[in-house]
């Protein structure tokens, strides 16, 4: 789209209610460059980040105060470059401007961290935590299994699900994975790692995944329920934490969704 030929505005003094958003906006998304009081083409924003392509505009004390055809202008010209437009009043700012950092972070695009390319070795660990999984099922627990991979190549640990014989809501297969790959590597710190797991990681589990610095996530069948990658929550994806795991789902996705169903048709049929 070609630029408007009307130049921006010229550059003024900060108002009240941007000067009080602005360490909102850097606690709430700290891994976003914004640029406060920024030139977009002829536009001046309140304030403008590039990746993702987003503006933050404050006007006046409601955000109709502003002339219709004006904002309709604006918007649609960024729209035009790629860039998503919020609009906020002042006084809706000064009110609360944590809420209004909250509702920035919805709107943005999750997830801004693409999933990772697929490696030729990803089908072969996966088979492994598949067939690590069939271990959960003969306990009687929900078949999940997960490995854990070091950087060049080899196993450092495996888990499946055990909650039920441990006594234990939190030993799922990818926190005893994470576990016992500590205790192997005499570190928390898993970095380099590859998680390999059969089912999409659910809330406590990608924190986990997180906390432990893993470098990367495979999975094999979404989680319609308690997905916490890309399902129902997009824990992975958060800007706000201080770790980028890399992801990719659904590999194996069918056969690992198999043995689920057959797992729950079965105690099904046992009743």
């Amino acid at each position: 789209m070609d630029l408007p030929a009307t130049p921006a505005a010229p550059r003024r003094r900060p108002t009240e209610a941007e000067l009080r958003l602005w360490p909102w906006l850097r606690r709430r998304l700290p891994s976003l460059r914004f640029r406060r009081d920024d030139v977009l083409g002829p536009y001046r924003a309140s304030y403008v980040c590039h990746a993702p392509p987003l503006v933050i505009d404050i006007e006046g004390d409601r955000p109709g105060d502003v002339d219709a055809a004006a904002r309709a202008a604006r918007s649609a010209w960024l729209a035009g470059q790629g860039y998503l437009q919020l609009c906020f009043g002042g006084a809706q700012v000064l009110d609360d401007p944590e809420a209004v950092a909250e509702a920035i972070a919805a709107e943005l695009p999750w997830p801004d961290n693409p999933p990772c390319a697929l490696q030729p070795d990803d089908e072969r660990w996966m088979r492994q935590a598949l067939a690590v999984a069939e271990r959960a099922a003969q306990a009687g627990e929900v078949p999940v299994g997960a490995v854990l991979v070091s950087a060049d190549g080899e196993l450092l640990a495996e888990g499946w699900n055990l909650p039920i014989s441990l006594n234990d809501a939190s030993a799922h297969a990818e926190m005893l994975a994470l576990r016992r790959g500590g205790e192997r590597l005499a570190n928390y710190r898993l970095a380099g790692t590859t998680l390999y797991v059969t089912l999409e990681p659910c809330l406590m589990c990608a924190g986990a995944i997180i906390h432990a610095r893993v470098s990367r996530l495979v999975y094999a069948a979404r989680d319609d329920k308690a997905g916490a990658v890309d399902s129902v929550y997009d824990v992975i994806a958060r800007p706000r934490l201080n770790h980028r795991v890399q992801w990719c789902g659904g590999v194996l996705e069918a056969e690992a969704a198999a043995m689920l169903r057959a797992f729950f048709q079965q105690r099904r049929d046992s009743r």
